[in-house]
This record gives C-alpha cells, structure tokens and sequence, in this order.
C-alpha cells in the first residue's frame, strides 16, 4: 500500500474505535430493548432473536461487524494499491470461468425440483436484505420457475458462449436464488467463497486485459474468506473454542463412524481442530509465497471432506472445494498431460 492509503487507514480506523467506544454500545442496547429494522441488515432476524439470546452476544456480534468493516476497506484499499503479490496469473482463467458457470447451471436445474415444497413455505418466509433493498415480492411459484430457469440456461450459454452481459446476468440470478433460500430461513454458507470468486470472474469478462489483477482478485478473495471463516469462530467462541470438552461435545452431535471414533481419541480431535484453526488464519500467505498455493488447495479440499465424512454435514462435492479447484491454472496440467500422452504413445509406436 502507498503512504496515503496507509494513513486512510489508519484515520478510519480510528474513527471505527472512537464509534464504538462513544455511542455505538448504548445504540445496539437501545436497539435490543426496543427493537430496530436497521440493525436487521447487519444481523438479519435481530427482532427474532433478541427474544432469545442475551444483550452480550449482540454486543460481541457488534465487535465483529467493525473488524468486517476495517477489514473490507483495507481490502478495498488492497485492490486499489496493492503492494508487491507473488500470485502468477491464471492463464487458464477462461477454462475456468466456463466451469464456473456450468457448475452454476447444474446446481440452479437441480434446484428448480425444489420450488414446489419450497414457495408453500409461507409461513417461515423472511426476506433477507437484498431483496429487502430490492423490494421484491415473495416469488410466486411461475416468478421461481422463470428465475430459475433463466439462471440456469444463461450460465448453461456461457459454458458455450462467451457473453459478458449474460454471464454477469445469470451470476446476479444465482445470487437471487441463494437469497430466496436464505429468505426461507435456509442457513447456508456454503456458496459464498464460490459468489465473491464469480464476482472477480466478472471483472476478466469485461476486462481481459487485466488478467494479473483478476487473479490477484479471485486469489485475495478466497483467502479472505478462509481467514475471516476461523477469526469468526476465534472472536465467537474465545479461548472457550479449544475446550477439549467443546470439541468432543461438536463430535458428539454429529454422529458419524469416524467421529464416534475421534470421540475416543481427544489429543487427536484437539489437534486436528488447532490445526484447522490455524490453516483458516493463515490462508492469505499464498498471497506471498506461491509455493504454498498447492499445499493449501489440497488442504481446502481435504478440509472440506473431512467435515462430510466426520461431521455428516454438506455433501461431498462443496462448493468451497470447487471454488478452489477454479484457482488452479489448468494450462500447466494439461500441457504435462498432453506431453505424457504424447510420450506414451511414441514408445507404443
């Protein structure tokens, strides 16, 4: 960062401290004991919630929204003068974005089965925020189907045709879709390093030329998402969060043979969760040393299935695991394997 940003960001970030320090402790009291539509966009369901869970816990959450804040303008501020990065470009970035948007187009039809059980849920629906801005209606059965299926053939068409206008149109869809789900009261974040990779995607389609700084983007944005995934759970949870009783207790509610089998084992299951812990935080170091890129992809991937296979939840194929394997640069691969094929053959010959 250049001098001017580093003193930006200092000034914000002062004024953050002083903000929450003076006021905004009494504001988030007043608003637990009074309720408030505008805290609803920082924490969605605050007026359902609050009924439930103690002033402290929104206090903390308050803490969290901050650090958000500062770290959204330092990463704003990253994009705009970024320092010295190490991240090689990827040459294969249009191969990839093709199967980003198959794997959108698969997901969505998928999906479109669901739209029965999912538009009689009248009852539990609560729009989230962007619809909220948006002032959208509760989607009719036909406004589902037509949101769906136009989300789902649109990144089918730029799978087969590269259109900027259509890729970026069947990406706001998919977002759509995910909020409609999240409206339905579906806690899932699961697609969110996969949304924000689509939106630095979206910067190649419309500038191609600038094929280092949608790398640096996609890179940056994947590695923010790991990193603020365990400072989450670290400000959640505290020091309370390696209690080898929390842990055993987290393995305990998610049945499966391999956790019963973790269960018996708590240096083991402490261990792997310091280690998991630690990978999340440490995750923007490819940043620097992009040696380190392949070990922490493999590691992504096979976080990722451990939390199927051990915990039971997801499924197998995460999204988070695809958004990795879209930071890979293809074209090297396929170049050895085009290189060893051509080899095998020749000694066949």
């Amino acid at each position: 960062m250049k001098n001017k940003s580093i003193i930006l960001l200092t000034l914000i970030t002062a004024l953050l401290l002083l903000g929450n320090f003076l006021f905004l402790d009494n504001y988030v009291t007043q608003c637990y004991n009074n309720g408030s539509s505008f805290i609803d966009y920082f924490f969605p369901r605050f007026s359902v919630e609050r009924n439930r869970l103690p002033l402290a816990f929104f206090i903390e959450k308050k803490n969290q929204v901050i650090f958000r804040s500062f770290l959204l303008i330092s990463v704003i501020l990253f994009v705009k003068n970024p320092p010295e990065i190490k991240v090689k470009p990827i040459q294969s970035i249009d191969l990839n974005i093709k199967a980003f948007f198959l794997t959108i187009s698969i997901f969505t039809s998928a999906w479109i089965l669901d739209i029965p059980d999912l538009v009689n849920m009248n009852i539990i629906y609560q729009p989230v925020k962007i619809l909220k801005l948006f002032t959208l209606p509760q989607p009719s059965h036909i406004g589902a189907y037509l949101l769906f299926s136009l989300t789902a053939l649109g990144a089918f068409y730029s799978v087969i045709k590269t259109n900027s206008i259509i890729s970026v149109l069947s990406l706001l869809g998919f977002i759509l879709v995910q909020a409609i789900f999240s409206s339905y009261q579906k806690i899932d974040h699961g697609f969110t390093s996969f949304i924000y990779l689509g939106l630095a995607f979206s910067l190649h389609l419309f500038r191609k030329k600038e094929l280092q700084r949608s790398s640096n983007i996609a890179v940056l944005i994947i590695s923010l998402c790991y990193c603020q995934a365990g400072l989450e759970k670290v400000f959640t949870s505290g020091l309370e969060l390696f209690n080898t009783e929390n842990i055993l207790t987290h393995l305990t509610n998610h049945t499966t043979i391999v956790s019963n089998w973790l269960n018996n084992l708590p240096i083991l299951s402490e261990g792997l969760f310091l280690l998991i812990i630690l990978f999340q935080l440490s995750f923007p170091i490819i940043l620097f040393q992009p040696k380190l890129k392949a070990l922490y992809l493999i590691g992504g991937i096979s976080f990722h299935l451990g939390v199927y296979f051990f915990l039971g939840v997801g499924w197998w194929v995460s999204p988070w695991s695809v958004a990795l394997l879209l930071l890979i640069d293809w074209n090297p691969v396929s170049e050895k394997l085009r290189l060893a094929n051509k080899k095998y053959n020749s000694k066949g010959a």
